[in-house]
């Protein structure tokens, strides 16, 4: 049963059960696609990764007084036993990007971002920033908390213009979903100026 978070104006933020997990791709591979007739094929690929991954997964959305999704996140801690896609896309080794000293008990995914491009513009950015909150604060209880994910340009440069400091992992990226992306990380300090500054959007983080 999905969890209700937290209700704002005009849309309430929930996280998904799996029994919410067809809905929840539908929408990701929808925006990611920019319409509904997106490959049968990556749509399975999609919801097969995210079922087997459920369980280290917390995912949350915005849905509008409709009760549709508007907006998605998906926040996940990895085994280090299971590919992550900077793996399998990319060929890179998370670990290689890990401190000597660190312990290595919390490293993050953060991936199937995606807001409804049908929003207002104002209501587009608040559930940005919402969406992120709820996803990076887990991360940021941690004092050697890093995340690894995909993005495109597009967003890697509206991450860093809210004070996230990402860094990409490569300067060229490949197509993914339908963008080209490239590999980011974000260690705990890079996401600590934004949630001080930001905190206030979200409850109970």
């Amino acid at each position: 049963m999905d969890k209700l978070i937290a209700t704002h104006k005009g849309y309430k933020i929930w996280q998904l059960s799996k029994e919410s997990l067809i809905e929840f791709v539908s929408f990701v591979m929808k925006e990611n696609y920019r319409n509904e007739n997106y490959p049968r094929h990556e749509f399975n690929k999609v919801y097969s990764e995210e079922l087997s991954n459920y369980n280290n997964s917390k995912i949350f959305v915005a849905k509008d007084n409709d009760n549709r999704i508007i907006g998605a996140i998906r926040l996940m801690q990895w085994n280090k036993n299971d590919e992550l896609p900077i793996t399998r896309l990319f060929g890179l080794n998370p670990m290689q990007y890990i401190v000597t000293d660190r312990t290595n008990e919390n490293i993050w995914h953060i991936g199937r971002f995606a807001i409804d491009s049908d929003c207002e513009k104002a209501t587009s950015a608040e559930i940005f920033k919402i969406l992120i909150i709820y996803a990076i604060a887990p991360i940021c209880r941690y004092k050697n908390g890093i995340m690894f994910a995909e993005c495109d340009n597009s967003l890697l440069k509206m991450i860093t213009e809210l004070g996230i400091k990402a860094k990409a992992l490569l300067n060229k990226g490949k197509d993914y979903l339908g963008s080209i992306a490239v590999p980011i990380c974000i260690e705990r300090d890079g996401m600590r100026e934004f949630i001080g500054r930001n905190c206030s959007l979200a409850l109970n983080i």
